[in-house]
């Protein structure tokens, strides 16, 4: 009977179905790869059954024995016959009969065999398991090599120094007109002053006392220079608290990443059949997030998260993305 079992579990790695004279047929019925979830896969598998209807010598087994033992056809059936009577009668006792690894057999009160059968592996699927897509958590912008950054700064450099030549430029045309502006008005008041002194009466005419004149536009530039600095000092501490704005560190409980819209409206709709009433979209290039739920505390979603794997074990591959805006 070993023997029989040793030519059954080699013929079923090449063959989906081996009938055993007289005795009955196993059968290989293929489940082809799944998904499971959101994002994980299950390999391809083999249910091992058993027909005792499929009696008919198709030759298969026959074929193997003749060529294990070199016999003929007629002495390999013979054989084959004589080890299935064996099993018969092991199996006539009413216990479990083990049968390799392929299973057990059992005769139930309708005298009927009753196959138990093991996990069955063809070899091309031997080593396969259930596969998960782990998606990235964070995306962060790999840092640039020396060499490029060496070339990236020769622009900023150079934008620099053709800024500073400019700015050189317009201070230098501004303190020219500046200096023109101020060389006029004291001219004209020179004269102005000589012209009042020439024509007051002798009495009065005192060229030691001082003249008094009218706020001079020195005096004008320093009080409008004043009125400036308040200015000055608003935007700077606007930009001061600009700055000092801190960003906010997201914390997203993610269902799926898709890359087409389609994707993504397609499995909301499934979502939300499956009784998740908030679902939400974040766009970025290249990519559609789909998300249930924001915090700002990475432990509430770290929580969150552990709820809706134990409410929802379809979607354990359920994650946490950080975000900071």
């Amino acid at each position: 009977m070993n023997e029989l079992v040793s030519h059954i579990e080699f013929l079923l790695h090449s063959h989906l179905c081996v009938i055993v004279p007289h005795f009955g047929g196993f059968v290989l019925n293929c489940i082809p790869a799944r998904k499971i979830g959101l994002a994980s896969f299950a390999p391809p598998e083999y249910e091992l059954l058993f027909n005792q209807e499929l009696t008919h010598n198709d030759g298969l087994l026959t074929e193997s024995f003749m060529r294990m033992h070199d016999i003929s056809f007629e002495e390999a059936n013979l054989l084959i016959k004589k080890q299935v009577d064996e099993l018969k009668i092991s199996l006539s006792s009413g216990e479990s009969l083990f049968f390799g690894d392929l299973g057990s057999f059992r005769i139930n009160d309708e005298g009927h065999y009753v196959f138990t059968p093991n996990k069955f592996i063809r070899p091309e699927y031997f080593g396969l398991s259930q596969v998960s897509l782990k998606p990235i958590i964070e995306m962060q912008p790999s840092a640039p090599s020396g060499r490029k950054g060496t070339r990236s700064k020769q622009p900023t450099i150079r934008h620099i120094s053709i800024a500073s030549a400019i700015a050189t430029v317009i201070a230098a045309i501004i303190f020219l007109i500046t200096s023109f502006d101020k060389n006029i008005p004291t001219s004209q008041s020179a004269n102005i002053l000589s012209e009042s002194v020439l024509f007051m009466n002798n009495s009065a005419k005192t060229f030691g006392e001082p003249v008094s004149q009218p706020v001079s536009r020195n005096q004008n530039s320093t009080s409008s220079l004043s009125n400036t600095k308040p200015h000055t000092t608003e935007s700077s501490a606007d930009q001061e608290s600009t700055s000092q704005v801190k960003p906010e560190t997201k914390y997203y409980i993610v269902l799926g990443v898709y890359e087409l819209r389609s994707g993504a409206e397609f499995t909301e709709q499934t979502l939300r059949a499956e009784g998740f009433s908030e679902v939400y979209w974040l766009e970025r290039p290249g990519r559609i997030d789909l998300y249930t739920a924001v915090f700002t505390d990475r432990r509430e979603a770290e929580n969150y998260l552990k709820t809706l794997h134990k409410e929802y074990p379809n979607h354990s591959d359920a994650w946490i993305m950080k975000r900071t805006h």
